[in-house]
């Protein structure tokens, strides 16, 4: 890509501007991303290399969750282009008009998703017009401690009185729910409609409950626990398992054989932007699924990348990465469902941790 002279844009309602390859582009967006580490690495591997490539700043804006984000373009704030929140957040903002198509002829790269992710197949996305481009997707599996811990084959292998006290999982209702059917060799799609499996499902996670140190509501959180040893095993994504065991923490993590619960995160464009700030950031999800940039955040973040690498050799780490591996193993909830359960299953949890 190449930039060109800027053009005007003084008014109240005017947008700088920039020209890249014949397009007029606005001359700065905003991504609100995931914080701590990954906020980093969209700067470093992204933000910053689409800015010497063509002109355009990108700012990067971090959030706790992906339901901070759909918040935060549902609540009036005008000023994020692009949020890449997980699939499940996004669903009912799709629904209710909230974010915008996405138009696919703008974006070179678009062939490269694999086949596993294709957007118009998603069961996240509803209607007929694609909304979302997937970025990275994984699984959350078993974070354990191996040097106090046996690798488990199980989730019922952490579930033991040793380990009781020392287990941190999250309190996301999806997760909860999701998880405690895959332990229990359910189908959690069909489980979350049928009232006796649920039953068993609630058990489970009251048990659970005995032997959580702590229901962790972010991968920070899980993180810390984990550096300080307050628990041994439980939930964390393996890139922010692969981070804190690079700062020297004994930690590892596998797909247990009853599975993990799936997840991808996206990209989105409110429906409050317009061009030439929508053009700007189609552009810029482009360069969000090319190969070389995408390449060297896989590397640093260690999370599977959504596109096939056809023009380049892809990292060996994602042959490493445990969820790539055992993509079999990892099971999607419907968005759908969990919109129509998600209240009873908040409530239902809290009076589980409340006793």
């Amino acid at each position: 890509m190449t930039a060109a002279a800027l053009a005007g844009c003084l008014g109240d309602d005017e947008v700088e501007t920039i020209t890249v390859d014949g397009e007029e582009l606005a001359a700065e967006i905003t991504i609100m991303a995931w914080g701590g580490s990954a906020q980093d690495a969209m700067e470093d591997f992204y933000a910053e290399p689409f800015e010497e490539e063509t002109g355009v700043t990108v700012n990067v804006v971090g959030a706790s969750s992906g339901h901070e984000m759909v918040s935060r373009i549902q609540g009036g704030a005008e000023d994020v282009h692009i949020i890449n929140p997980e699939e499940i957040d996004v669903y009912e903002a799709i629904e209710n008009g909230h974010i915008h198509p996405i138009r696919t002829e703008n974006l070179s790269n678009y062939d490269k998703i694999q086949d596993e992710l294709v957007p118009e197949e998603a069961i996240y996305d509803p209607g007929e017009d694609v909304h979302h481009i997937p970025h990275i997707y994984g699984g959350t599996g078993i974070t354990y401690n191996h040097e106090e811990v046996e690798e488990p084959d199980s989730w019922m292998d952490i579930m033991t009185d040793e380990l009781q006290g020392s287990l941190i999982h999250f309190d996301y209702p999806n997760y909860i729910v999701g998880q405690a059917a895959i332990a229990l060799g359910m189908d959690m799609n069909e489980a979350v409609q049928d009232e006796a499996m649920m039953d068993e499902v609630w058990d489970f996670v009251e048990e659970r409950n005995e032997h959580v140190a702590e229901w962790s509501n972010s991968g920070s959180s899980t993180m810390e626990a984990f550096t300080s040893e307050s628990a041994l095993a439980g939930s964390l994504w393996v890139g922010r398992q692969t981070a804190i065991e690079r700062d020297g923490v004994p930690v590892s993590y596998t797909v247990p054989e009853e599975g993990a619960y799936f997840w991808v995160n996206v990209l989105n464009i409110p429906s409050y932007v317009e061009d030439p700030h929508r053009i700007t950031a189609e552009k810029f999800i482009d360069y969000l699924i090319s190969e070389e940039p995408t390449a060297e955040y896989v590397q640093d973040q260690v999370y599977a990348p959504s596109i096939e690498y056809t023009e380049t050799e892809p990292p060996e780490i994602i042959e490493e990465n445990p969820d790539v591996a055992n993509l079999d193993l990892l099971t999607q909830m419907d968005p759908a469902l969990y919109q129509e359960y998600v209240d009873d299953w908040q409530e239902r949890f809290e009076e589980i941790v409340r006793g």
